[in-house]
C-alpha cells in the first residue's frame, strides 16, 4: 500500500514570503518617525514645523491601513529574502550604491559635478550597446543637461546655489 503525500519542493518551502503591504507600512511608519523626530519646535513661533507634522500624520494614518492589512494576509505577497541575495535585482543595487555615493560626494565634489557624473554613469550603465560614440554622447548630454539646468535655475529663477568646496 504506498500513500502519496504531496510535499512541497525545496525551492518553495525554504523560500518564506511575507505581504508586501506589511513590509511597505512599517517602511512608512519608519518616515513618520523621523519626520516627527526632526520637526522644528513648536515653541519658536514660526511654522516650519507644520509641513512635516501634517504630512507625518497622513502618512502614518496610510501606514496603519496598509500594516492592518499586511497582518490580515491580504496584499501581494514578497519573499522575505531582498532580490539581491537571490542573484536577481543587480540594477537596483547598483542605482542604490550610485545614489548613496552622489549623497555622500555632493558637500566635498560639489552639486554640479556630481549630478552631471551620476547623469554620465547612469546613461552609461543603462545603455544597451555601449559604444565609444554612446560613451561620448552620453558625456556631452550630462555636461549639458547640468549646464542648461544651471542657467536656468540661476538665470532664469534666480536660485543660488553654494561654490564647491574646491572653487
Amino acid at each position: 500500500m504506498s500513500t502519496s503525500t504531496t510535499e512541497p519542493s525545496s525551492t518553495e518551502s525554504s523560500r518564506a514570503e511575507t505581504s508586501r503591504d506589511l513590509v511597505c507600512g512599517l517602511a512608512m511608519l519608519a518616515v513618520v518617525a523621523v519626520f516627527l523626530g526632526t520637526a522644528g519646535d513648536v515653541s519658536e513661533g514660526n511654522y516650519d514645523w507644520l509641513f512635516p507634522v501634517v504630512l507625518s500624520y497622513g502618512l502614518g494614518a496610510l501606514a496603519v491601513v496598509l500594516v492592518v492589512r499586511g497582518l490580515l494576509g491580504q496584499g501581494e505577497r514578497m519573499s522575505v529574502v531582498p532580490a539581491v541575495l537571490r542573484g536577481q535585482g543587480f540594477d537596483v543595487a547598483t542605482f542604490s550604491l550610485l545614489s548613496v555615493l552622489y549623497v555622500a560626494l555632493v558637500p566635498p565634489v560639489g552639486f554640479w559635478v556630481m549630478s552631471a557624473l551620476t547623469i554620465f554613469v547612469a546613461a552609461v550603465y543603462l545603455d544597451t550597446r555601449r559604444s565609444a560614440r554612446g560613451i561620448r554622447v552620453s558625456l556631452v548630454v550630462a555636461i549639458l543637461v547640468c549646464a542648461f539646468s544651471y542657467l536656468v535655475l540661476t538665470q532664469i529663477f534666480f536660485i543660488t546655489f553654494p561654490p564647491a568646496p574646491w572653487w
